[in-house]
């Protein structure tokens, strides 16, 4: 059987349109997932970050609340940072549900861990205040509750950073995405 120029030429041209379309297609559907990606991740991370800001500030806050309880006596005060501490959960629910990457998800666990056993410095030296048992709650201070304040700091600002990266990455793709219309125009 023999082929005619013409019908080559004709079968030549469907085989490139039907490439075109195929890349024009994975062009589209890639800058489809970019966009979506990236406004998954500016809305998410952007408030993850705010959230883990205010978690450890809060910490601080908790802290500094409970070392002025001890020095003034004031319940004022041992309330505050009670009170303080209730917002924790809600903060903790919000980064939970946010985080979906594994090393966010450890970091994440770490600083639970770090927090509770934090919180359960800070009842003990409540206790001991009230026992006037001061040596033993200033020993607590000095060796179980800065250390473990700082530590719950850093493990903060590393989930910070690597919220921020991902902020940084997803920025990358939108520009790349933004450079890719510009060439297709």
């Amino acid at each position: 059987m023999r082929v005619t120029l013409h019908k080559k030429l004709l079968f030549g041209f469907f085989i490139m349109l039907l490439l075109i379309g195929c890349v024009g297609y994975m062009g589209y559907s890639t800058m489809q997932y970019t966009t979506e990606h990236y406004t998954d991740v500016m809305s998410n991370r952007a408030k993850t970050v705010i959230d883990m800001q205010e978690m450890i500030e809060g910490a601080k806050r908790e802290q500094e609340l409970a070392l002025s309880y001890v020095l003034t006596g004031n319940e004022d005060l041992k309330k505050l940072s009670l009170a303080n501490r209730k917002g924790f959960d809600p903060l903790w629910q919000s980064l939970d549900s946010a985080t979906k990457r594994s090393e966010g998800r450890e970091l994440l666990a770490t600083m639970k861990e770090k927090h509770d056993k934090y919180v359960t410095i800070i009842d003990k030296v409540f206790v001991l205040f009230k026992q006037n048992n001061e040596e033993e709650m200033l020993r607590l201070i000095r060796t179980e509750l800065q250390p473990t304040s700082g530590s719950l700091s850093v493990a903060g600002d590393k989930f910070k950073a690597l919220q921020l990266w991902q902020m940084r990455y997803a920025s990358w793709l939108n520009s790349l995405k933004d450079q890719l219309i510009k060439l297709q125009s």
